[in-house]
């Protein structure tokens, strides 16, 4: 099925009150301001060309291709692991491991996995994957195909996670059933409890957070990408800065500078730079991006390109094209990416 001829349900967007809702450990109550016309009207948007994860029923959030695709075994995963790349591919529903530079098969993880979104490695190697049908979060510890722990609590439609430098857990949640916007959700290591939950009034596609414990989202409605950074975590739901643009969000990453890369499914990766009160320049050429990484180094750019089923391998900052991995990388439809392991910054 080329899924990126399919149309998108009918998302339930909303207006642009940042957040208005955190709770956890305390509960607290926030908005910002309305910016640039934005009012506090919910809307119904219609939005078409999204990454998979977002194109299938609003019930499931999960294509019935990829429904049941548990897997029975798993090969080994990578012996070392060290500078391999993890892909999330929707396709065959689990995480591919190639060696970084051939990028030749290095095992696969797939125990534990419906169907995958994004996915994530810590510095201590854990890797992460937010698998949407199971509606939970899935840990591995490094060289294991077995999850060691599961994260599930608060959670419908995961769809991107991100682990902060003390292993604080974050889960950029797409649903709209519960709250009636999406959120995100942050747990400490190890442990099946929110400790603090932030709610935005449309789905939420992205989160990222800094060496900082800034934490970083990306969301949409009514055909508007909303970023937001919320200072030292999620703790008050408190955000200072609510950036406005045109398009489709998707998973987000940050460099060294501190700087933001978030994809826009609708064809591009936008690059923002601090205070985030601007775009500063974009990376065309894509058709759907979704999952994007760094590598260790800040020179190369990873972006999972569903529209293409490709992952395309980028010098950053010029973003000149490495290579493109696809079905000789066995490769079926890449979501996410993410570097072992992936910096923090």
């Amino acid at each position: 099925m080329n899924i990126s001829t399919v149309l998108a349900s009918a998302l339930a967007s909303a207006a642009l009150v940042l957040f208005a809702g955190c709770s956890g450990v305390s509960s607290t109550t926030s908005s910002l301001p309305t910016t640039g016309g934005l009012t506090q009207t919910r809307q119904t948007h219609v939005q078409t060309s999204l990454h998979p994860g977002l194109l299938y029923p609003e019930t499931t959030g999960v294509a019935p291709k990829l429904l049941g695709l548990v897997h029975p075994s798993s090969k080994l995963r990578c012996r070392s692991c060290v500078d391999d790349l993890f892909v999330a591919d929707g396709g065959l529903g689990d995480v591919e491991i190639l060696e970084n530079g051939s990028y030749t098969d290095d095992g696969t993880v797939s125990l534990g996995l419906n169907s995958v979104e994004g996915d994530f490695v810590d510095k201590p190697g854990n890797l992460y994957v937010a698998d949407n049908a199971g509606h939970r979060i899935q840990e591995y510890k490094p060289g294991r195909s077995t999850p060691s722990f599961t994260y599930s609590a608060g959670m419908d439609q995961p769809i991107q996670v991100s682990v902060d430098l003390h292993g604080n857990v974050y889960e950029a949640d797409y649903s709209t059933r519960i709250y009636g916007g999406g959120w995100i959700n942050e747990y400490k290591q190890g442990t099946n409890v929110v400790e603090y939950t932030c709610t935005f009034p449309g789905p939420v596609s992205g989160v990222a957070v800094d060496s900082s414990g800034d934490v970083f989202m990306s969301a949409n409605s009514g055909g508007s990408i909303i970023f937001s950074d919320f200072n030292n975590g999620l703790s008050g739901c408190l955000s200072s800065v609510y950036l406005q643009i045109p398009g489709f969000s998707g998973g987000m990453v940050i460099d060294a500078k501190r700087n933001l890369i978030v994809a826009d499914q609708q064809g591009k990766i936008d690059v923002i730079y601090p205070p985030y009160s601007q775009v500063n320049y974009t990376i065309p050429g894509f058709a759907h991006p979704f999952g994007i990484a760094l590598s260790q180094d800040n020179k190369t750019l990873y972006v999972a390109d569903w529209g293409t089923k490709t992952v395309k391998v980028l010098k950053y900052p010029s973003a000149v094209l490495i290579t493109t991995l696809g079905s000789g990388n066995g490769l079926s439809v890449p979501f996410g990416v993410t570097d072992y392991p992936n910096a923090v910054y």
